[in-house]
C-alpha cells in the first residue's frame, strides 16, 4: 500500500457491527483511545490488510454489494482490495467523505489553528538557526 493508512474501517448499516483493519504496531495506541465497541483485526508487515478486510465482510456473511473508497485511499490500496473481494462494486466515497471535510467544529478549528502555530514555530526556529 505504499504508504501505509493506520486504520480501515469496515461496517455495513444494516449490521451495524464495525471492524478497523490496523497494522500490528499501531493497536496499543488505538486501544488506549478507542472507546468504543469496535472489532479490531490486526495485520502484520507479511500480511495483506486487505485480504484481512475482504475476510472481515465474509465472516460477517457480507460478499456482495458497494463498498466505497475515499479520494485520498492510494490506486494500490484499491486495486488490493479489488481483488481480495471482487465481488463488491466498487464507488467513489467522496460525496460523503468530503462532505464531512467541510464541516468543522470550533474545537477542531482551534486544533487545526495550534498545529499551524507549532508548524511556523519549528520552521522559524529551524531557519533562525546558524
Amino acid at each position: 500500500m505504499g504508504t501505509q493508512r493506520a486504520a480501515g474501517w469496515l461496517g455495513h448499516p444494516s449490521q451495524r457491527h464495525p471492524v478497523l483493519v490496523v497494522p500490528a504496531f499501531e493497536e496499543g495506541r488505538l486501544r488506549e483511545k478507542l472507546h468504543l465497541p469496535i472489532e479490531v483485526r490486526i495485520w502484520q508487515e507479511d500480511q495483506s490488510p486487505t485480504k484481512i478486510a475482504a475476510a472481515a465482510l465474509a465472516d460477517q456473511n457480507i460478499r456482495t454489494g458497494r463498498i466505497g473508497i475515499e479520494e485520498t485511499a492510494g490506486f494500490t490500496f484499491f486495486d488490493h482490495l479489488r481483488d481480495a473481494a471482487s465481488t463488491f462494486e466498487y464507488a467513489s466515497a467522496d460525496p460523503v467523505t468530503i462532505s464531512c471535510r467541510a464541516h468543522k467544529s470550533a474545537h477542531e478549528l482551534e486544533l487545526m489553528r495550534l498545529a499551524c502555530d507549532a508548524t511556523f514555530d519549528v520552521f522559524h526556529a529551524t531557519f533562525a538557526s546558524p
